[in-house]
This record gives C-alpha cells, structure tokens and sequence, in this order.
C-alpha cells in the first residue's frame, strides 16, 4: 500500500516513528509537509501542485508535484485540527452543569454544532474536501495531541503563556474535559462522514483523562529542515508530541490503512 501524508509539523512524530520501525508502512508513505501558516497547494485533476514552502519526505520540495493517483489512502495529520476549537468555544459557552453566571448555558447539540462550525474551518478539513473532490481513495484525518498534562503544573509567568494556556484548566477538572473531549470528537466524526473520511481520535491509552500524557512530552523543537544543533522546544510547549506517542498512533493507523487496502483490492461481486 502506498500512503501519503499531508501534515504541518505535528505529522513529525509519526514520521520519526514509521522510518525507526520495521512496520509496513515504513518505505511506503509519502510525507508532504509544510508548517501550516505557509501551507498552499492546488490541484490539477491528478496532480497536486505544491507549494513553494513545502517539504517533501523532508527534503526542500523543489519537484516532481504529487500524483493523487499513485497512492492508495491519505492522511492528513494536524493541520489545526484540534481540541484547542472545543477549549475556545468554551471559554464563554458552558454546559449547564458547568456554566457560572460569567458564562451563556448551551445545550450538547449546540456545543458539537458550535465546534464542528470551528472544525469546518481548519486547513485539515479544507484539504479534505479538496481531495475528495479529486479522489475516491480513503481519507484518514488525524488531530493534533492534546495539551499534555505537564500544563497542570505550568506556572503562568507571562501574559504570552497566560493567553496561550489559561483556557485550559477548566479541563483540569474531569468531568468537564471528559463531556468537552467527547464532544469534540463527535463534531469531528459527524465533519469526517460528510467528507466519506474517517476521523482517527487521539489514542485513549495516550491521555489521562483528556491531557496527552507526561511520557509523550516532546523534547526537541520539530522541524522539517535537518538540524544538528538539537533546538529545545519554544517555552510552554506542551501541543507537540515525542516519536513513541507517534510510535501509537502508527499502531491506531496501520490496521486501519491495511483493511482499507484489501477493500480496494476486492473485486465487486
């Protein structure tokens, strides 16, 4: 089966852990990346034209462009697709149940209607439709991690970290990250099925109950170009992953892409 991955630099994990794993997909995906303020491509029927700023299989992209039709299924990986929509919808909206006299009460219907409007907005979902007008093949779409846990004991030193992080710890109590989690990943999987893709949630095992775990905390700044000097990650930095959280979510994929292979295989009776 041959893959390609279209990401910015949260596909950076994944990528890591299929070229350091003896797993199939290793050899046969194609990684498109560019980081997401400077992502563009267009299409020309089977071509994808992309642009200027993109790496591919990390390298300077400087051509041949991607034919759509030398691949069985895509990935689109990261690309804004976050949880970070639902936290920001929540921060004046709440549940009843959670809701001060600071907030409006909002029902579930309107929560998952609210975050699947931010969704539909994304770069992820944009090239989504983009590629189904263009193709049949699968489609997978896989967010970003959430925030990992170290934020829960994160002082807030600046006004930067403060704006950055500050909506998040109303997740801190359970019941509420829990009912704002699975909300959002309702939104998304409704937004996939209008697109005939498949929303891939962030691995349960990964989070405890919504915060990606302390494990998976990247170590070293991810970046498409090579890098010898081993950049520390920005401060605050607790949205990107390490290679074993990318390592999990090749486990999730790689079934999922091989039964996707067999169903295209398989001559209609």
């Amino acid at each position: 089966m041959k893959v390609c991955a279209f990401g910015n630099s949260y596909m950076i994990a994944i990528k890591d852990a299929i070229e350091e794993s003896d797993s199939s997909l290793n050899g046969n995906v194609t990684f498109a990346g560019c980081y997401a303020g400077s992502f563009s491509l267009s299409f020309a029927g089977d071509v994808v034209e992309l642009g200027p700023r993109f790496h591919l299989n990390f390298a300077e992209h400087t051509g041949p462009d991607l034919r759509l039709s030398d691949y069985d299924a895509f990935l689109i990986v990261g690309l804004r697709l976050n949880f970070q929509h639902a936290a920001k919808v929540y921060t004046k909206h709440r549940l009843w149940q959670h809701a001060t006299d600071d907030h409006y009460i909002i029902s579930e219907k309107a929560l998952q209607s609210s975050i699947k409007d931010q969704l539909s907005l994304t770069i992820a979902v944009d090239l989504a439709r983009s590629l189904r007008q263009h193709t049949d093949k699968p489609i997978f779409l896989i967010p970003q991690p959430n925030p990992n846990e170290a934020l829960k004991s994160m002082p807030l030193t600046t006004d930067q970290l403060k704006e950055l992080h500050e909506r998040w710890q109303v997740f801190f109590q359970d019941d509420v990250g829990i009912a704002v989690y699975s909300a959002f990943v309702r939104a998304a999987e409704a937004l996939a099925d209008d697109l005939s893709a498949k929303f891939l949630p962030q691995p349960a095992d990964t989070m405890s109950p919504v915060f990606t775990d302390n494990i998976y905390l990247v170590e070293l700044k991810p970046k498409f170009e090579p890098d010898p000097r081993n950049v520390r990650p920005r401060e605050g930095d607790i949205l990107h992953a390490n290679p074993l959280f990318g390592h999990r979510v090749m486990k999730q994929i790689e079934p999922l892409l091989t039964a996707a292979s067999r169903a295209e295989a398989t001559p209609a009776a």
